[in-house]
């Protein structure tokens, strides 16, 4: 029996990926969609053979009942739509981030015990091939215990839609901060000891943060440095794990993970005397062995398979609540101790274009268990 299923907004991520995954997958029926865009909603009915069409997701509830409501709308509309859907009885798959504020998601969370309904945020960069082959090698503990792991996600972007306008939840932290601090989650857990974030606005068009730089630190020590620049004029996408025994680095255009590991460590002898014996700096030699690892060929992980999978209780949530909201409380962390940025003209909503289960986290012992 397939699982009937409404879409709500009808934009980018909706046509690049909802409409096609749920118009091909077995275990969902796409009955309706809404879109306060008519010309939207009748193209997307018209390319994905969508029975019905609505202007507002209360229109389309009030018209009918499934059982899933699919949310890709801008981030200042989830709450309402959430909650919308909870009401007539619907379960939520919502885009990220899920909501404005770690208290949105203590509501949300909190209507769905009320009504015994089921939620989930899409966090796509958990199934990427490149988390999914770091995965494994964490788990083969070919780093030995991880103390670093640095981000960097650097262009020159000038922002100039809704995703400007901290009102309509837009901003680098949202938008690229909730997709890598998300990822490092799932990898490391939420645990943190300390934590520090700072956000500017450089060269965004509206008021939102086009800058991020975050460090945060685990119980055990562990450190995860991150920096989104939407001003820099190199283009960069470093991501390096560093362990007692080697490090990784991501080649994202030629798709592959390079490590350079070693299989032991050689004895150490300590000189404790303050004249260097032979005025000698340190210098060992090791055998540096050096490889890598390929995903050029591997798909994304079947997202809509563990949405599915979590409908049917068949399994835990992809993205538990608790991650969710631990995100979301990083997001308004950063928000509060940054400065404010410099007053422009909001964007109205009526011009935007659409209408818990937890686990326990990962953790870092010898080398990550994941």
């Amino acid at each position: 029996m397939k699982i009937r299923t409404a879409l709500a907004g009808l934009g980018r991520i909706a046509w690049e990926f909802h409409l096609p995954e749920l118009a091909r997958h077995p275990a969902f029926s796409l009955e309706a969609v809404a879109d306060p865009l008519p010309e939207r909603v009748a193209d997307t009915r018209e390319r994905f053979r969508v029975p019905r069409g609505y202007r507002s997701v209360a229109e389309l509830l009030n018209a009918e009942t499934p059982e899933l409501v699919v949310i890709a709308s801008p981030t200042c509309c989830h709450k309402e739509q959430i909650l919308q859907a909870f009401d007539a009885g619907c379960d939520v798959f919502c885009d990220k981030p899920l909501a404005l504020s770690a208290a949105e998601v203590r509501e949300i969370a909190a209507a769905a015990r009320n009504r015994n309904r089921k939620i989930m945020t899409y966090q796509p960069h958990r199934l990427m091939p490149e988390t999914l082959v770091l995965r494994r090698i964490l788990e083969e503990n070919r780093l030995g215990r991880i103390f670093l792991v640095r981000r960097v996600w650097a262009r020159y972007q000038r922002r100039d839609d809704w995703q400007a306008f901290r009102a309509n939840g837009g901003g680098m932290l949202n938008n690229y901060g909730s997709h890598f601090i998300d990822q490092y989650f799932s990898l490391f857990g939420t645990a943190l000891a300390r934590r520090h974030m700072e956000t500017r606005r450089i060269v965004s068009g509206g008021d939102a943060e086009d800058m991020v730089k975050a460090q945060l630190i685990r119980p055990d020590g562990l450190i995860f440095d991150l920096e989104i620049n939407m001003a820099s004029a190199f283009d960069s996408s470093a991501w390096e794990l560093h362990g007692e025994r080697g490090s990784a680095r991501l080649h994202l255009a030629e798709r592959r993970w390079e490590l350079r590991t070693l299989a032991a460590l050689p004895p150490l002898r300590i000189d404790r005397e303050l004249a260097a014996a032979g005025r000698r700096y340190p210098s060992e030699r090791l055998d540096w062995q050096t490889g890598s690892i390929s995903f050029a060929d591997m798909p994304p992980g079947p997202f809509y398979d563990r949405v599915a999978g979590y409908l049917a209780g068949t399994e835990p949530p992809l993205v538990p609540l608790g991650d969710t909201l631990a995100l979301l409380e990083l997001l308004d962390f950063a928000r509060s101790t940054s400065p404010a940025a410099e007053s422009v003209k909001e964007m109205s909503h009526e011009s935007l274009p659409a209408a818990f289960q937890s686990r326990p986290p990962s953790s870092v012992r010898s080398g990550p268990t994941l």
